[in-house]
């Protein structure tokens, strides 16, 4: 793993250039966007590679993000974006995901023709939500194998057999080939298989009968298929036309950016229309990959902070936040989310199912509801 000396030796350059530089009322905290702590650890100033910004751009010379109250800010904050998205870049490298192998941008049969390629990608983001990446990768293959096209899954019989369900999920039933028990079978045990089942063949038969066996070429098309929301809908158009036009937001984006105080909204879709306000458009494409391998990995659900180069650091020498505020919190002890944060703080099970919490919260066990595309890529 990167060490912390490392980044210091590599970012000094960096350092040298920002701290010849005369700062300028705008720099204040009082001009700085909302959602931005002012306040800071005591820590030694470091800075992270530099190396991922992309050519001929100078990091030092970039608009910080907008907002509402004002179209013009300081680049200090242009440059903390940068240097926590290049320090994820970093550990991303170092720290393998499972997006990296078995993401849905990788999931379609290179070998087949554009229009099924295309269809691949699509099938694969359905069948993404609520499950994790490795089970999708299998039913994916189970798919492919038996010739994933929209013809092909238009073929069998659409008849239900919720009577042998259990069957289904055993592998034990021989069904006509893409009926519908048949593609149950062969994508069990992706989350909600059943309805996802269903939503594969209505979408077949739209793309048959509406777009010539194609995928549909508009995002407004995509968002009208069965079970296809604003982050597929985004992630479709990126890799399957290669024409991004949003960012897509699953809870991995959505949870990093609130803990990096970029936005402070309550879900994916709040999420990627605050970033597309102030975030270039050359980070549209590939921010989704590089949060979603750290959410992963280190910056989950728990927090790996241990593994994290970001906690305690500083960005810059007129950047007085941390890299990381979620980190500063929890070591002030604060409680997030409604639980508190501090160890040995566990909770104690009660009657009816509730979770008592030494922060003083308490909260119910979530049922499993209905896929969408919010939910969680594990």
């Amino acid at each position: 793993m990167t060490s912390r000396r490392k980044i210091k030796r590599v970012i000094k350059p960096a350092l040298t250039k920002s701290t010849n530089k005369t700062s300028s009322p705008a720099s204040s905290p009082a001009a700085s966007p909302p959602h931005q702590s002012t306040t800071s650890i005591p820590t030694t100033h470091h800075h992270h590679s530099l190396k991922h910004i992309p050519e001929g751009i100078d990091p030092y010379k970039i608009s910080p993000p907008p907002t509402s109250s004002s179209k013009s800010h300081s680049s200090p904050q242009m440059r903390k974006f940068l240097l926590q998205y290049n320090a994820m870049k970093d550990m991303r490298e170092e720290n393998p995901a499972p997006v990296d192998t078995m993401g849905c941008h990788v999931l379609h049969d290179k070998q087949a023709v554009p229009k099924t390629q295309r269809f691949h990608t699509l099938v694969s983001l359905l069948l993404s939500a609520q499950t994790k990446d490795a089970i999708t990768a299998k039913a994916m293959h189970n798919l492919k194998k038996e010739g994933l096209t929209v013809d092909n899954v238009l073929s069998g019989n659409d008849a239900l057999d919720d009577e042998n369900a259990q069957d289904i999920k055993e592998g034990t039933c021989q069904y006509e080939k893409w009926s519908m028990p048949h593609i149950e079978q062969m994508i069990y045990p992706v989350s909600f298989f059943k309805r996802k089942a269903r939503y594969m063949k209505k979408i077949a038969r739209i793309l048959r009968d509406d777009y010539d066996g194609d995928i549909p070429r508009q995002l407004s098309g995509l968002l009208k298929l069965p079970g296809i929301g604003p982050k597929m809908g985004h992630l479709i158009m990126t890799h399957a036309w290669h024409d991004t036009q949003g960012i897509g937001v699953d809870v991995h984006v959505h949870r990093i950016s609130n803990r990096f105080e970029w936005v402070d909204t309550k879900s994916p879709e709040e999420t990627r229309k605050a970033l597309e306000k102030w975030l270039p458009k050359e980070y549209w494409e590939p921010i989704n990959e590089v949060m979603v391998g750290f959410g992963q990995t280190i910056c989950a659900a728990r927090p790996k902070c241990g593994k994290c180069l970001m906690g305690g650091l500083k960005g810059d020498t007129d950047v007085e936040e941390s890299l990381c505020p979620y980190y500063e919190k929890l070591q002030l002890g604060e409680e997030i989310g409604g639980v508190a944060k501090k160890r040995g703080s566990k909770g104690k099970k009660t009657k009816g199912g509730t979770v008592k919490r030494s922060g003083g919260g308490s909260r119910k066990r979530r049922k499993m509801n209905p896929p969408s595309d919010e939910d969680e890529d594990l």
